[in-house]
């Protein structure tokens, strides 16, 4: 039967540098559940905008400016608003940016109500990242 020593045993295991599977499928298993959560996000934020219509979302992007709290001088790296990935409105208030720096914000629009996740914002920053890569070699 299996026991939490036998469980700790791999775990002690998994940290060596040739077997890392068990973190590596931890991880895989987190990005697989906020991917599906995201596309949960963009679902409703997709009902949202048929719902409140093409006025009240000009309406809501107009009034975007002064509802976000982008960089001051309390907050100089806090970051700018930015577009909606899925309204397209310059309306997305990030709460902080991803764990990169490549200034992908997590947080929500203030249009269609999109929220993304500090880990679909690292796993953007991460592709982002990987494409720099990519084409500088």
């Amino acid at each position: 039967m299996l026991e939490r020593r036998h469980v700790e045993a791999l775990l002690a295991l998994d940290s060596h540098p040739s077997l890392r599977a068990l973190v590596m499928e931890q991880e895989y298993r987190y990005e697989d559940s906020a991917q599906k959560q995201d596309e949960r996000e963009r679902e409703q934020a997709v009902r949202t905008l048929e719902r409140i219509g093409e006025e009240e979302a000009d309406r809501r992007a107009a009034a975007a400016d002064e509802l976000h709290d982008g960089p001051s001088p309390g907050d100089p790296y806090a970051l700018e608003i930015q577009e909606c990935p899925v309204c397209g409105y310059e309306a997305f208030s990030s709460d902080d940016g991803d764990e990169l720096g490549m200034g992908v914000g997590f947080g929500e629009c203030l249009v269609c109500h999109y929220r993304r996740t500090p880990a679909i914002a690292n796993a953007i920053a991460r592709q982002m990242e990987w494409q720099r890569r990519w084409e500088r070699d």
